[in-house]
């Protein structure tokens, strides 16, 4: 992946050529392009453009039988939806973005249920396609719950009543300002989907940080975070072309972290937990979340990978299937 080194721009036809390196887009600095932008790709324009794998236009190709093969939507629309090969180089759009508004905020304990109410709100009622945040709950190190909100805006100031309620809490520590896009970027699982955050949803994450927080204190370095990333009802209706990506616009993701590879077993153990409370207390809320898909471009991946690797030589060297 570090081999992704090289960017470069057409600006006749508005593309960028990556030869993989960090992906422009990324929210946060560790993900390689290719695994980034073949898993879906969360990003601040997501909003306005969707998801970084839906402005791929096309890939360059190592198959299985070594043939080196250009793969975009016209030449092979099926290998384009579920792709499994060697990646050279990956050709997307790209955006003009200038100054962007946004930072990290962060809440103490005493905040959290004003900052539920602003988040049920803004998941809800927010129409600005600019505007974005990404939020989580962390404990401290007295195993108390902290909130560290990430607010985006696409452009230097954000219109009043977008973010106020965020911005009239009061906070613990602020890094709000008019910034380039790249420092925003740089400043900064299990997973659920949800049809919509409301207050009840929220507050039950919540719940979960605190009680699951208290409960890994006994194992070295155990620690449990959950995020929370609403988007707009638009949010996949960027793309003309068939996409791989669930239908649903919300996406809540629980990262627990430890030390001891012993703990291994009992950690993905406490995420099933945690994660099929939240599937309940969702299901008491109206949303059968356990209805919606999380991977639908597995559910071909049999056919695809008949034609293309009819050998399963990518069987044999392990990995992701298709």
């Amino acid at each position: 992946m570090t081999r992704f080194n090289t960017v470069k721009y057409d600006k006749p036809s508005g593309t960028i050529a990556i030869g993989p390196v960090i992906a422009a887009g990324g929210r946060v600095p560790g993900p390689g392009v290719a695994g980034f932008s073949l898993g879906g790709g969360f990003n601040w324009l997501s909003n306005t453009v969707g998801l970084t794998v839906d402005t791929i236009l096309g890939y360059q190709l190592v198959k299985p039988n070594g043939d080196i093969v250009s793969v975009t939507q016209t030449s092979n629309p099926d290998l384009f939806f579920a792709l499994k090969g060697i990646v050279t180089q990956f050709t997307f759009k790209a955006f003009p973005v200038g100054q962007v508004w946004g930072g990290l905020l962060t809440y103490g304990a005493a905040q959290t249920a004003e900052f539920n109410a602003a988040f049920a709100n803004f998941a809800v009622n927010n129409t600005d396609p600019k505007a974005e945040i990404v939020a989580g709950y962390v404990l401290d190190t007295s195993r108390n719950p902290l909130v560290a909100n990430i607010m985006f805006y696409n452009g230097p100031t954000p219109p009043a009543g977008v973010f106020d309620k965020f911005l009239a809490i009061k906070n613990a520590s602020s890094d709000i300002s008019t910034r380039s896009f790249l420092s925003l970027v740089e400043g900064y699982f299990n997973t659920l989907s949800f049809f919509e955050y409301t207050l009840p949803i929220v507050n039950a994450i919540l719940n979960e940080t605190t009680c699951w927080g208290a409960r890994l204190a006994a194992y070295p370095n155990a620690t449990a975070q959950y995020h929370m990333e609403p988007f707009l009802k638009t949010f996949l209706t960027h793309n003309t072309t068939a996409t791989a990506w669930p239908f649903y616009r919300t996406t809540k993701f629980l990262q627990f972290t430890w030390s001891d590879p012993k703990d291994d077993t009992i950690m993905r153990g406490f995420m099933e937990q945690s994660a099929a409370h939240l599937t309940s207390v969702a299901n008491q809320n109206g949303q059968a979340i356990q209805q919606l898909p999380l991977y639908p471009n597995c559910s071909i991946y049999g056919t695809i990978q008949a034609q293309v690797d009819p050998q399963d030589v990518m069987g044999l060297a392990g990995g992701w299937k298709v």
